[in-house]
């Protein structure tokens, strides 16, 4: 395993434990869910100006 993939790994898992911890220690995890759904659209959104569109082999 290249140290990149490990890295990648790591920064996935810390991610991970990050997103899941933010929506349990809230009162609601409904909100919680809710709140954390629009931040990744919204970081999804600012995104696409700037990332080619996927080939067409990906949609099947």
């Amino acid at each position: 395993m290249t140290i990149l993939v490990f890295c990648a790994v790591l920064i996935a898992a810390l991610l991970h434990a990050s997103w899941n911890g933010l929506v349990k220690t809230g009162d609601n995890k409904q909100t919680g869910m809710l709140l954390l759904t629009l931040a990744h659209a919204f970081f999804g959104l600012c995104l696409i100006p700037f990332l080619p569109m996927p080939q067409g082999e990906v949609w099947v």
